[in-house]
């Protein structure tokens, strides 16, 4: 497994330990040609990062018809949101070819960096309001 959390935004600023404890939690999924990984409207709970193969990323308009958003492919990732918030998956995903891919389900080692950041964030907004940092632009 070669996950590279380094290249996805959401773990930007993360330690090299809280990297290695988050590649550590990944387990690999593969799914034939065809298959549906992820259903529009269902519970989200994780990230999905590509190994092989190519997925594509569609939703369904009110007659059932496919509307493509994305193709991707190895070292390419998605459902990141999911990490953060609960709400339902908002497009469906599916293998067009065999793939594996790695999945870092919501759970007790992203609960404490979501805390470690909260804290970090009130820390530097305490920071601006004293005015001991500049804020970073908008």
């Amino acid at each position: 497994m070669t996950i590279e959390l380094s290249r996805i935004p959401l773990f930007a600023g993360l330690s090299g330990v809280q990297m290695e404890m988050l590649a550590k939690q990944a387990c690999n999924h593969f799914a034939p040609r065809n298959t549906v990984i992820i259903a529009e409207g269902e519970e989200s709970d994780s990230l999905y990062y590509i190994e092989r193969g190519e997925i594509k990323i569609y939703v369904s308009d009110e007659h059932g018809r496919e509307m493509l958003l994305d193709v991707l492919g190895p070292g390419d990732y998605f459902g990141e949101l999911a990490l953060i918030d609960a709400a339902p998956r908002s497009a469906s995903v599916m293998a067009l070819e065999k793939v594996q891919v790695s999945v870092i389900f919501r759970g007790r080692e992203m609960a404490h960096i979501q805390e470690g950041r909260r804290v970090m964030e009130g820390v530097i907004q305490e920071l601006e309001e004293f005015g001991k940092v500049e804020s970073a632009p908008q």
